[in-house]
């Protein structure tokens, strides 16, 4: 397990003085970065060795954001294995030890040359200790089925392509999330799922349906579902 205090910056908040959601996804990306670099399997032995991570899963529980220079503590650990998938946990706690997010990532190993997922192998699963529970007992099964609705384009920017030289991961949680109107409700869970790439140059719209007290979302590539969504927000 990997643990470290941090002091939200002022200039990661938004209007309400709450820890922006794309903040919060790189501060959790980076703890599995510092993680990996301590158990020696940093990102840059892992392109030595001919792979990368792509992040396949991801899903959020948020009590509540943390606010302007508040001190929070993150604790991220591998929770399981299976054989293309690694299950990562992150939460994060106030200081007097409450629980106001929590998050699983799962990931799986891309072969670079072949561009696809493999096999974990022991090399690189080896050096982490599973440790700790899951966070969560199951994540959405999508309808990988096209939404019927109209969709709202979205233009591709370079500064949102990353450097495996497609749009980053993050920025599909920024869309996804400014295509719910702002009001009084606050951002209670995330769920999505890549299943994907989308390239600079792409034509892409946002997709979104409610039901009962979620929304559905999708991010469409020319005319093809590239990554679905699901938020729930509570007032």
């Amino acid at each position: 397990m990997f643990e470290m205090d941090v002091r939200i910056p002022q200039v990661t908040v938004d209007y309400n003085h709450n820890l922006r959601i794309t903040h919060l996804f790189g501060f959790l990306m980076e703890m599995g970065n510092l993680h990996s670099d301590e158990v020696g399997m940093p990102s840059s032995k892992l392109t030595e060795m001919g792979y990368t991570w792509m992040l396949y899963q991801l899903k959020y529980k948020i009590n509540r954001l943390p606010k302007a220079r508040e001190l929070v503590t993150f604790k991220t650990w591998v929770s399981k294995w299976d054989r293309l998938k690694s299950y990562r946990e992150t939460n994060v706690y106030d200081e007097e030890g409450n629980l106001v997010i929590a998050s699983t990532t799962v990931w799986l190993v891309v072969d670079i040359e072949k561009n696809r997922a493999i096999r974990v192998p022991e090399e690189i699963s080896k050096p982490y200790t599973i440790e700790g529970n899951s966070n969560f007992d199951s994540l959405e099964n999508f309808d990988k089925k096209l939404l019927d609705v109209p969709g709202e384009e979205i233009k591709i920017y370079k500064s949102d392509i990353d450097y495996n030289h497609h749009v980053n991961s993050g920025v599909y949680l920024r869309w996804i999330v400014d295509s719910v109107e702002i009001s009084d409700e606050k951002l209670k869970e995330i769920e999505i799922y890549y299943g994907s790439q989308v390239f600079y140059g792409s034509k892409i719209e946002s997709r979104m349906i409610k039901s009962e007290d979620k929304y559905y979302h999708q991010i469409v590539c020319d005319e093809k579902p590239a990554v679905y969504a699901m938020t729930k927000w509570e007032s």
